[in-house]
């Protein structure tokens, strides 16, 4: 399995979370616990689509 970066606004730990229409991976502070919370998330149908959102960047190309 791939591994997720971390958030790319606070550098947290990301988790991945399923249900049965798909895959959803959010930052650690998602949770309104902590004076760092905010909402980053992205969702996908599958596992891998998720991932590969999550792990993609603003000015990174795929060396093509």
């Amino acid at each position: 399995m791939e591994e997720l970066k971390p958030c790319p606004f606070c550098g947290g730990k990301a988790f991945t979370w399923s249900w049965n229409g798909g895959t959803r991976i959010d930052c650690e502070n998602w949770s309104g616990k902590t004076e760092l919370t905010h909402y980053v998330g992205v969702g996908a149908r599958t596992k891998a689509e998720a991932i590969e959102a999550w792990n993609r960047r603003g000015g990174e190309t795929d060396g093509n």
